[in-house]
């Protein structure tokens, strides 16, 4: 037996958000900036359900926490473990997933929170080890290795994060690039007769 995502967890956590959502109206948060939270708190509550969910019911024994923690990867691209495994599956699987998970976390966070650019990094790090540190404690609470946990990851993730930051910094230059050309161009009908 196994705990889906849907409809439970995601409920519970879509009421969240719509909490959250009115006490930031209630503080007279700009429009844009609630839709852009509903976005990003979305994609982070997809973020949760893609990561530890579905989670099994454990009925059986349970495993010690030193079987769970002789299971944990915390060799940087070791793919040793997959030597039977198609490469491009490989390479779609572990690689381009874990990047493309990351991606709107990157783009999306500069949106929500205000933060020197310098901290980037050590916030793509929180995040692919967040990730990673979630998924074996919920492993150590039920006693059971059900979900991979690996240092290559999170690594990865982060990667994703910070390509998604880029993207952000290339997107946002050539929106205010956009934005002062139509600013400065003159107006056809403000244009005076002579």
């Amino acid at each position: 037996m196994r705990l889906e995502f849907f409809p439970y967890p995601f409920i519970i956590g879509s009421a969240i958000l719509a909490m959250l959502l009115a006490i930031l109206w209630r503080q007279k948060s700009r429009l844009s900036y609630l839709l852009l939270f509903a976005l990003f708190s979305l994609y982070l509550l997809l973020v949760f359900g893609a990561t530890l969910f579905p989670i099994p019911v454990v009925t059986s024994a349970r495993q010690s926490a030193a079987s769970i923690f002789s299971r944990v990867n915390l060799i940087p691209f070791d793919y040793s473990r997959y030597f039977r495994v198609n490469p491009t599956y490989l390479f779609l699987r572990e690689i381009v997933a874990n990047i493309l998970l990351a991606l709107p976390f990157g783009f999306g966070i500069r949106w929500i929170l205000r933060f020197r650019a310098r901290h980037i990094f050590w916030q793509a790090l929180a995040f692919g080890f967040g990730i990673e540190t979630s998924q074996l404690l919920l492993c150590l609470a039920l006693g059971m290795y059900y979900r991979g946990v690996d240092i290559t990851d999170a690594l990865l993730n982060a990667l994703g994060v910070l390509c998604g930051y880029g993207l952000f910094l290339l997107f946002s230059r050539r929106f205010a690039a956009l934005i002062q050309h139509f600013q400065l161009e003159p107006h056809a009908g403000s244009r005076s007769r002579s």
